[in-house]
């Protein structure tokens, strides 16, 4: 597959990926896939994301295999990139089709084959599987579709566990799901975004939007409609400062009464301790190795020499930091 042409045809509508993060608040939820789609934020996944879903691609035949197993079909059609027939911005990209006849045409297929991995350890995402599925049969306009599912072991690669099902159309959720496209094309034809929520993808996401203030835009933003969340930042902060205290303090309470020991237990508790954690003395590694010592900028030399000018060295570090207070005069 042609990974830049993909991505073009991908921006141009609302994939099921796009639809079921939406819809289950999953992955940034709707703040993140608007801002994705208007170029606001990266969509670049990290290398464990990354590596997931590499992992996927390449289980994607033997998951195949066993999808013909158990259905005593044929899957072919792999990566077939679908758009809706009277609604080109609703597309998907499905993994394969189920039919009885490998040579027929895709139209006279069973249905869509979503294909799906996960770690051992990890629990299903069932709720945003349902939704990817159903906006692919609204999509494509079959009345079925399989849902491929396999545990995989991370550290060999294996698959330990597989199970299928098949999914019926739901007029009813797909008919939700359509008003949520509707609701995100509306924001990005408006230029605004869905409100966040607190997750660590719309947090990273709304950080990245909000990263650099415009420095022509002079005015105070008006958020009177938030008015409520606004002044709840200041409690929220001081209870979580408050039970950091708290945890600070009962965690030194049962470090104190452990003492040297390893373990210990409280009724139904038991307490253990981790192992220390071992950081590199770089000093003592220089000591023995000085060939292995790396060249760094002199900054007082850097700032004699280049004065205010190295100031345009300077790049922003992390989000602005965000304060609230009162008003003077007011309670």
């Amino acid at each position: 597959m042609d990974d830049t042409a993909w991505h073009e045809w991908r921006a141009e509508g609302w994939g099921a990926s796009d639809i079921a993060a939406a819809w289950t608040g999953r992955y940034g939820g709707a703040y993140r896939v608007v801002a994705q789609k208007a170029g606001l934020v990266v969509d670049e996944a990290d290398a464990a994301a990354w590596e997931r879903m590499q992992r996927g691609l390449e289980l994607e035949p033997a998951m195949a295999a066993m999808v013909q197993i158990a259905t005593k079909r044929w899957v072919v059609g792999q990566q077939t990139w679908c758009e809706h027939p009277s609604e080109p911005r609703h597309r998907a990209t499905v993994d394969a089709f189920l039919t009885d006849d490998r040579d027929a045409p895709l139209a006279d297929a069973i249905g869509p084959v979503e294909f799906k991995t996960h770690g051992v350890e990890v629990r299903p995402a069932w709720d945003y599987y349902d939704a990817q599925v159903q906006w692919q049969l609204h999509v494509t306009g079959f009345a079925r579709a399989v849902l491929a599912v396999a545990a995989v072991d991370d550290s060999t690669g294996e698959i330990v566990d597989f199970r299928h099902r098949v999914i019926e159309a739901d007029p009813l959720g797909q008919a939700s799901l359509i008003a949520m496209a509707d609701q995100l094309d509306e924001h990005l034809a408006a230029g605004t975004l869905p409100y966040p929520d607190g997750s660590d993808m719309a947090t990273q996401a709304v950080k990245a939007v909000t990263w650099t203030a415009d420095p022509d835009d002079a005015l105070a933003v008006d958020l009177t409609d938030i008015e409520e969340q606004v002044g709840r930042l200041g409690a929220v902060r001081e209870a979580m400062a408050a039970a950091k205290t708290e945890l600070a303090t009962i965690e030194n309470l049962i470090r104190d009464r452990m003492g040297k020991g390893a373990h210990g237990v409280a009724g139904p508790w038991v307490v253990t301790y981790s192992k220390p954690r071992r950081v590199l003395n770089e000093e003592r590694v220089l000591e023995d190795h000085p060939e292995l010592a790396a060249t760094v900028l002199d900054r007082p030399a850097a700032a004699e020499a280049l004065g205010k000018a190295l100031d345009d060295y300077r790049e922003p570090l992390g989000a602005r930091t965000l304060t609230v207070r009162r008003h003077k005069g007011t309670t």
